[in-house]
């Protein structure tokens, strides 16, 4: 018998009503489209893509903080609207994109670290006070901190609390959204270092949102780009990146700029359709954009093509 998926989203979509005033209609905005994929023991599995294309919204409803419109998410084979709130916080815990944004400013570091294990159960103030100092000491953190106010700390040394705080009560996931984007690019490595450390001693499996090619190169095994509320391709990072065969993929790879005053800028042959959620085009919402479109682009939607584990929405993947 196959081990079960730590996570399995299947059709998940997410939509929402905007606009409309007083007296006009609503619109419906579709922030996610029938997103499938799984999460194994240990993985780390990124999802990049433009802002916009529904990241952080897919992320917000893996940690059941957003309910979705259809399709289901579930945690080792359980369908989350049947886990108690404690118990999916047990399961997975999130680490978010601003540490000083998602800390709260009036609690002291050591308050801040141990919140998570205080609403689990009834544990005693020294297993806890233990537990935090186990906890600071493995992402980093002095001690003489625990004491100390968020407003006292650098951005990475606020980025180790998150950290800290979702490793509280040892869960199985971690869902990264956009980690290192609020931090100096001298303390981004650390961080994305720290993490790849704790994957390995805790056994830790994470969903990575990002936008940053080369942090999803570092650290992740497979990678799902998304566009538009949907995800047109899917593999290891060696096979999508490497080797990308959809069109859109191929042009985020070909927008990376590099380090090199003496090459200009990149041009990618995209043209100046911007996509819009409130009103996808019709058959392959990328085709307004894609140099190789044509008419069976903009009257079919391409279904997935290959193996599971490595599949392109594509009609034209093949070529």
């Amino acid at each position: 018998m196959s081990e079960l998926p730590l996570i399995e989203t299947s059709g998940l979509t997410r939509s929402f009503p905007v606009g409309g005033g007083l007296r006009g209609p609503k619109r419906m905005l579709h922030a996610v489209r029938g997103v499938s994929f799984r999460l194994s023991r240990g993985e780390i599995l990124a999802v990049v893509g433009e802002s916009g294309c529904g990241k952080s919204t897919l992320a917000r409803m893996v940690l059941g903080l957003l309910a979705p419109t259809a399709g289901d998410v579930q945690l080792n084979g359980e369908p989350i609207e049947r886990m108690k709130r404690l118990q999916r916080a047990a399961f997975v815990q999130p680490v978010f994109q601003d540490p000083y944004a998602s800390l709260n400013p009036q609690k002291r570091i050591e308050q801040i670290i141990a919140l998570p294990l205080r609403l689990q159960a009834k544990v005693k103030r020294s297993a806890i006070a233990d537990r935090v100092r186990q906890m600071m000491s493995l992402v980093g953190l002095s001690e003489t901190l625990a004491s100390r106010m968020p407003s006292e700390l650098s951005g990475g040394q606020r980025q180790r609390v998150a950290i800290a705080r979702a490793l509280m009560v040892s869960p199985k996931v971690v869902v990264c959204d956009e980690p290192t984007s609020a931090l100096d690019v001298s303390v981004q490595a650390q961080i994305l270092n720290l993490l790849q450390d704790l994957r390995e001693k805790m056994s830790l499996a994470y969903l990575l949102i990002s936008h940053n090619i080369a942090v999803v190169e570092h650290l992740a095994d497979r990678v799902a780009v998304m566009y538009l509320g949907r995800i047109v391709e899917i593999g290891t990072v060696e096979e999508v990146l490497g080797h990308p065969r959809h069109p859109y993929t191929q042009a985020l790879l070909a927008s990376i700029l590099e380090p090199d005053p003496a090459k200009r800028l990149p041009e990618i042959p995209l043209g100046a359709t911007f996509p819009n959620p409130l009103d996808p085009p019709s058959g392959c919402a990328f085709h307004p954009r894609c140099p190789r479109a044509t008419d069976l682009c903009s009257s079919d939607e391409p279904e997935a093509r290959g193996l599971p584990s490595r599949f392109v929405a594509c009609h034209h993947a093949d070529s």
